[in-house]
């Protein structure tokens, strides 16, 4: 819908208009503010509590807008009453009222801190830090670099426990409440964001490890099935990953000190990606430190744990990253080594088979690729035995062997469903007369099987 900010009146529904224009003016807009160039977040508060984004053009337009509540139509009562919000904010008269009408509107938000003098502004913040505790908890986490005493990981940990015991319940977060939290728990990591921009990263380190610690255990008691808190562990990780990367050595070592010691946990993977993630950022930063052989040890522990336990996927994981930890290290030998150990994991056949097939050792290559559906079909892995089968049909046609071609083309053609891609080249493989015989018999055969007469086509099982 497009529409203008001083005159979105006209394009709105007269009854959410209505009902938007009464949650302003009953004040149940709250925390409005732009939280870059033309994007405005609030929250409308009610017998819920929802979160509006609206997207505002330098010249007033009305861009994205969106509200989490669970209203279906295209806008809602929440995203009118922020509407008004941002209108009142930005001080623009509708367009509506008439020219000679000469309304008084309050300040700016801008306008009103540039009149306000920096006493007057200290006694503000000292009065409401009194009554406010999240505000006066804010304010320490904004200006922690002024105070080389403060003890921002404690900070972050009391505000994430605060949040977390108000949306609780008998020790369970519900679904709507899952959001909500969320919506705390990514204000408290914006803060990260601010001292990664403002370069503190120190600051920005140690809030993060703090966040991280502290909400990981929430998934197991939440009920996270609109993915909210996932997202917000998710936002935390990606965040310490950005400011790792850009650490100084002795930083570096300490979050990788964090890592190793997180990530003996299950936790981090038993309910997602999480641990997986943050084994890829513990991986870089011991290249980054040259302390390969620590991270080898940490994965070696991870690979057995995880085998004791049967983990298949986790174990395989561990294995392929250990390979390629190894590789970017240069140890060839080792590499090699460990490949010939592990050949029953698909990926590390994979890497075998590869290398077979560029030295043009195709018969060695065809072994492994046979050895492999064998065990993929014993593990009743059909997306592996497929994936081996594909391989296979690229060697037939480096090595211009057409029956091979024929028979791989044909199964992929029309055997669990049609693929026109290995259709067209299973036809090319004969010349129009050919085919017309061979498509007429194939066709007789599907006839004679649908109306259980004896097919004389069998299916071959030999590969070459």
């Amino acid at each position: 819908m497009e529409m203008e900010l001083s005159s979105f009146e006209k394009q709105i529904n007269s009854t959410i208009l209505q009902r938007g224009k009464v949650y302003y003016q009953k004040g149940q807009v709250e925390s409005l503010g732009e939280t870059e160039d033309g994007v405005w977040v609030a929250v409308v508060a009610g017998s819920d509590d929802y979160f509006v984004e609206i997207e505002i053009s330098k010249k007033g337009s009305v861009g994205d807008y969106g509200c989490d509540c669970p209203y279906d139509g295209d806008l809602c009562k929440h995203v009118v009453a922020v509407l008004y919000a941002i209108r009142d904010e930005k001080a623009i008269a509708p367009e509506d009222v008439p020219k000679t009408t000469k309304k008084k509107t309050k300040l700016s938000f801008q306008k009103l801190l540039d009149n306000i003098s920096s006493d007057e502004l200290k006694a503000f913040i000292v009065q409401y830090s009194k009554k406010d505790s999240s505000f006066k908890s804010d304010l320490e986490l904004f200006f922690a670099e002024k105070d080389e005493n403060f003890d921002i990981e404690k900070q972050i940990k009391d505000q994430i426990r605060k949040a977390i015991k108000t949306y609780s319940k008998h020790e369970f977060i519900d679904y709507g409440s899952s959001g909500k939290l969320a919506r705390e728990l990514q204000k408290i990591l914006m803060q990260g964001q601010y001292y990664l921009s403002k370069n503190n990263i120190l600051n920005g380190s140690l809030l993060c490890m703090a966040y991280i610690q502290e909400v990981m255990p929430v998934i197991t008691y939440a009920d996270d099935s609109n993915g909210s808190i996932g997202d917000a562990i998710d936002s935390g990780i990606s965040l310490l990953t950005d400011i790792a990367v850009q650490s100084p050595v002795d930083l570096k070592e300490k979050i990788a000190v964090y890592l190793n010691k997180e990530l003996q946990q299950d936790l981090y993977f038993d309910y997602g990606d999480f641990g997986y993630d943050m084994t890829d950022l513990y991986a870089q930063l011991c290249l980054d430190l040259s302390k390969i052989d620590d991270f080898l040890h940490f994965a070696d522990v991870a690979i057995h744990k995880a085998r004791l336990d049967r983990y298949d996927y986790r174990s395989s994981f561990f294995i392929q990253i250990k390979a390629s930890i190894l590789q970017k290290g240069n140890r060839t030998e080792e590499v090699q080594q460990l490949i010939e150990q592990q050949i029953h994991l698909p990926q590390m056949r994979k890497v075998q088979v590869e290398k077979a097939i560029e030295n043009e050792r195709f018969e060695e290559a065809k072994e492994l690729l046979v050895e492999g559906i064998r065990l993929a079909e014993e593990a009743q892995h059909p997306r592996v035995i497929r994936d081996w089968e594909e391989t296979l049909l690229h060697i037939a046609v480096l090595q211009n062997d057409i029956p091979m071609v024929r028979s791989f083309t044909e199964k992929f053609a029309i055997g669990y469903s049609f693929s026109s891609h290995y259709y067209n080249q299973w036809k090319n493989t004969y010349t129009s007369e050919e085919w017309r015989s061979v498509i007429n018999d194939k066709i007789n055969s599907i006839r004679a099987k649908s109306t259980g007469e004896k097919s004389s086509y069998s299916k071959h099982q030999d590969y070459w």
